[in-house]
């Protein structure tokens, strides 16, 4: 009550106040000459209002003031809603079309549309009782400054009786718009007078014809009534003077504003707000000791208010309320709690208590081992500090060497690269040219011998023919004379002989060409330094890296590197490498200064790391075995009886002392292949039986018999030639190639073209008999045996009085016809 007292007696200052504001206005106010406007309506439009100005002592007095008509108006607007209600739900909807040609210029808004309006408040009705009780007093006490001005009741009736009228019309027509049009002055335009409050003419232009029914009218209806409060309000009031304009706009968006907050505050509807209080003091007195509805509190709970409070945010209450839930878990006797379910109770929290003491525990242990494995792990890193310093300073230092030792190799493998191949094409061009000379001296032979046996006279076709002749027979009677020194007392046939004598000049260029690639080979590595011209230092940076770890040396794969880095040095050395010609006593690897290198830096090795020891292994699969490959193909002669006796002992040993040497390696496969291909290209072309008639055979004059067994002796050479590679390729390969190719072809038809009974027949067939080797027999197949037992079984009849001979021959016929047990 002292409050509303106090209430009331600033309300009547601020009356006072506020009414003498107004005649001070009032009496100082003065018409002003109207002046010629350009534009389409006076400056001056609505000074036929009543001009008033109400005149604020301070914002605080207004702003109260303010907030005191809103509570009036709350009512009012409560009442009215409820009879318009009431009025629409008697009448039927009445659908009214607007006038789409009636235009609305945007001169002619009024000023309350510019402004934002107020939002009303729902408050309790007994707030509403006391703000109209209020304003019916100050209306009452202050009834001369409120005479002129339409309370918003009246404004209500009036807009009734015209919707009324509108629709209950003397002509029956309802007006759409309610617009006249005003009389210009001289030199002004006509210009559009429209009524604000038509409720059908203050919608957009752009909506074009529209339908209403009671329920839009009803919406249009409240908004224009709160554009009346506002307008009401604004012109109530009031401003002071011009100065005070932009402290009114600021004062009317601020009570706008909290007029929204408080909307927004009143967002939840009061029925949610109740029953969440009334669940909230349910569950405070639960927690503060008065867990059950029928006991009292003691402590001023009763007293506790029941009023919602002011939420900033809507909340969605679930229908099932916290008390329903709550008193699910209440129990439902009142009887007395026994001892038994309290200690029940207790021993089950001690359980459980005890339980998270244990993880707790168990925690505590984890994290303790953690600690002292943490503890170990940095005391064992800060011992190996210095392992890992040295580790990284060598890791530092082989990136710089290897670096710049590839650098230096790849500056010096083009010179290495066109030494070695010039080198390979001397002694390709000397193997072709050979090979070429002896092809041409049998076809010089057979056409000797084909005219003699023709019974045609023999003329020489050109003079190089002569020479070649003269040169042959030169170099066979040298050969003979060198025969008869070496071996006295021993039996030799024409064909075994190799021809491969050259011209002296020829050697000497050879020699020469060798030297200057020798003494180019010496500067190659002349402005390098040792660390990158040696193979010794070159390995014991590697195994340095060994010895500081292996296993990073490992991952690494450098045992696949060494050799490819060694190549440029190995290939220098073998520049003069010559195993055809000379015996492997003298072109062992073993003599090399790059395997004696290898061999000693691997002994001083302290660890048996299989990188180092197995290096020369791999070097010599890796190196040496692809420039032997290539040597076979372009140098090797497989006529040449002492070529493939150094070969073949070459490889015999490199498989009897290095283990790479294998045939699980792609590199010793080649080999053997072009081997194999070598001798195949001989049978082909070097294994040439002349066909003659016995007669001419026969006939020493002729010189048929003596070239006929030249070239059978020649085909014996190839089989033995080729019978050195026993245990290096396989039996089935070296059975196909003597057998299929020279006996079959070669050997048998000289046989069968050679008298029989001749004495010298028992040395071939024993030379046949021997080239075959004994392992092959009984044969697989024993059709590739068939012609050969077919020609020795008619020489054995030939031969019947030489017994031992007629033995050899039956033993190897009869194992001949033989069909190997599978």
């Amino acid at each position: 009550m002292k409050d509303d007292e106090e209430e009331d007696k600033k309300t009547d200052e601020q009356s006072s106040s506020s009414l003498s504001n107004l005649k001070e206005v009032n009496n100082e106010s003065t018409h002003t000459v109207k002046t010629k406007s350009l534009l389409s309506f006076d400056q001056d439009e609505g000074d036929d209002v009543a001009d008033f100005k109400l005149k604020k002592n301070t914002q605080k007095d207004a702003d109260k003031a303010l907030f005191k008509k809103h509570k009036r108006l709350v009512k009012e607007y409560e009442e009215r809603k409820a009879d318009i209600k009431k009025e629409v739900a008697e009448q039927e909807d009445v659908i009214v079309l607007k006038n789409t040609n009636a235009l609305k210029p945007e001169r002619n808004k009024s000023p309350v549309e510019e402004k934002p309006r107020f939002r009303v408040p729902e408050k309790p009705n007994q707030e509403i009782i006391e703000e109209i009780s209020i304003q019916e007093e100050v209306r009452q006490k202050f009834s001369s400054t409120f005479d002129n001005i339409p309370d918003a009741k009246d404004i209500y009736e009036a807009r009734k009786r015209r919707e009324r009228m509108r629709r209950e019309g003397d002509s029956g027509i309802i007006p759409v718009d309610d617009t006249i049009r005003m009389r210009p002055s001289k030199g002004e335009r006509s210009r559009l007078i429209r009524e604000d409050e038509n409720d059908l003419s203050d919608e957009d232009e752009e909506e074009g014809g529209k339908f209403y029914s009671s329920k839009s009218l009803l919406i249009v209806e409240e908004e224009r009534r709160r554009a009346e409060q506002e307008e009401f309000l604004r012109i109530e009031q009031g401003d002071d003077d011009d100065d005070t304009d932009g402290e009114a706009a600021k004062s009317d968006d601020d009570e706008l504003a909290r007029w929204e907050h408080e909307q927004i505050r009143k967002g939840v509807s009061y029925q949610k707000v109740v029953q969440l209080q009334s669940e909230y003091n349910l569950t405070s007195l639960h927690n503060r000791g008065y867990p059950y509805p029928g006991v009292a509190p003691t402590n001023g709970y009763e007293s506790y208010s029941a009023e919602p409070q002011p939420m900033d945010m809507d909340v969605e209450i679930v229908e099932e309320s916290a008390k329903h839930s709550f008193a699910q878990n209440l129990p439902t006797s009142s009887a007395a709690v026994s001892m038994e379910s309290v200690l029940l109770k207790l021993k089950s929290r001690i359980m459980q208590r005890q339980e998270q003491l244990n993880s707790r525990k168990a925690d505590l242990m984890k994290l303790t081992t953690n600690l002292s494995e943490n503890r170990v792990s940095i005391s064992g890193m800060e011992s190996g500090n210095p392992k890992l310093q040295e580790k990284f300073r060598m890791f530092q230092e082989m990136r710089v060497y290897t670096r710049d030792l590839l650098e230096c190799l790849n500056e010096k493998i083009g010179t290495i690269n066109s030494v070695e191949e010039e080198i390979m094409k001397m002694w390709k061009a000397r193997s072709e040219r050979l090979i070429k000379r002896r092809r041409q001296d049998v076809q010089d032979q057979y056409e000797r011998c084909a005219a003699a046996s023709a019974g045609r006279p023999w003329k020489v076709p050109s003079d190089e023919y002569t020479m070649r002749e003269s040169e042959r027979e030169a170099r066979r009677s040298r050969r003979k004379i060198q025969r008869e020194k070496l071996m006295v007392n021993s039996q030799h046939n024409e064909g075994l002989s190799s021809d491969d004598e050259e011209p002296m000049s020829q050697v000497v260029s050879y020699k020469e060409k060798i030297a200057a690639s020798q003494q180019m080979t010496e500067s190659i590595f002349i402005d390098a330094s040792e660390d990158y011209a040696d193979v010794s230092n070159i390995l014991n940076r590697f195994i340095d890296w060994i010895t500081v770890d292996s296993t990073s040396f490992e991952d690494a794969y450098i045992s696949l590197c060494i050799p490819k880095l060694l190549s440029p040095f190995v290939r220098l050395q073998l520049l003069d490498w010559d195993p055809l010609k000379k015996p492997v006593e003298e072109s062992g690897l073993h003599r090399m200064e790059w395997y004696i290198q290898i061999l000693r830096t691997s002994s001083h090795l302290k660890s048996n790391h299989p990188a180092i020891i197995g290096l020369i292994p791999v070097v010599v699969e890796k190196l040496i075995v692809p420039l032997l490959t290539k040597i076979v193909a372009d140098q090797w002669d497989p006529l040449s009886l002492s070529q493939s006796t150094n070969l073949s002992n070459l490889l015999r040993t490199w498989i009897d002392e290095y283990p790479t040497m294998n045939g699980r390696s792609k590199q010793v496969m080649a080999l053997l292949e072009a081997i194999r291909k070598k001798a195949k290209s001989s049978i082909d072309d070097d294994t040439f039986v002349p066909l003659y008639s016995k007669e001419s055979i026969e006939n020493p004059s002729t010189g048929c018999g003596v070239f006929v067994d030249r070239q059978f002796w020649t085909a014996i050479k190839l089989m033995r030639s080729l019978s050195c590679f026993r245990s290096i390729l396989s039996d089935a390969c070296l059975e196909e190639l003597i057998m299929e190719g020279i006996v079959n072809r070669s050997v048998v038809l000289s046989l069968q073209f050679s008298v029989l009974s001749d004495p010298t027949i028992i040395s071939k067939c024993r030379a046949v008999i021997t080239s075959i080797h004994s392992g092959w027999l009984p044969p697989a197949n024993p059709t590739s045996y068939r012609s050969l037992a077919a020609i020795l079984d008619q020489i054995s009849n030939e031969h019947k009085h030489n017994r031992e001979f007629t033995r050899e021959l039956k033993r190897f016929i009869d194992l001949a016809r033989q069909e190997r047990e599978a």
